[in-house]
């Protein structure tokens, strides 16, 4: 592999490893606004459009970036292989996932986006963001790119801002 190929693969992996952490943050804000939710006490769909809105639009710590970028690497550094599973093992796997995966219906008519009503910080900046989503200008390309499969999902799920 010649140097020009190294920098190639180098630069892959550091986007890679860049949006590992930013949806690990959004998972974790995602896990906060449904931990904050009255109703809810399961992740749904509107948690992480909503976590994923949030991390788009404000920006993480340092001390949040250096966590994410750490949990990142160390899932691009983990590795299985295949002798350690078992086919036995692998097989009752895919047996429970499959009972328990639920059959997903697209919904019918458009509906809003649902949000909790808890005043904490990070649930009231998420409210504010959500509000401001069409309006947010990206620049960058990737950027651009989150935002616009943030809003295709929506489409797609006929769920509304």
């Amino acid at each position: 592999m010649d140097i020009t190929e190294q920098k190639q693969d180098e630069a892959v992996n550091n986007i890679i490893k860049v949006y590992l952490a930013q949806m690990n943050s959004a998972v974790k804000i995602s896990d906060i606004i449904c931990n904050h939710s009255k109703d809810e006490d399961e992740i749904t769909g509107d948690h992480i459009i909503s976590g994923l809105i949030y991390r788009l639009m404000v920006p993480m710590t340092d001390e949040d970036m250096a966590e994410s970028l750490e949990k990142a690497d160390n899932f691009m550094n983990e590795s299985t292989s295949e002798e350690e599973l078992e086919d036995d093992d692998l097989e009752d796997d895919l047996e429970v996932e499959e009972l328990e995966d639920p059959i997903y219906v697209e919904p019918e008519k458009m509906r809003k986006i649902k949000m909790n009503d808890c005043h904490c910080d990070i649930c009231k900046k998420v409210r504010e963001c959500i509000s401001k989503y069409d309006t947010y200008e990206t620049y960058d390309p990737l950027v651009t790119r989150f935002k616009n499969s943030i809003k295709e999902t929506c489409d797609k799920h006929r769920i509304y801002l």
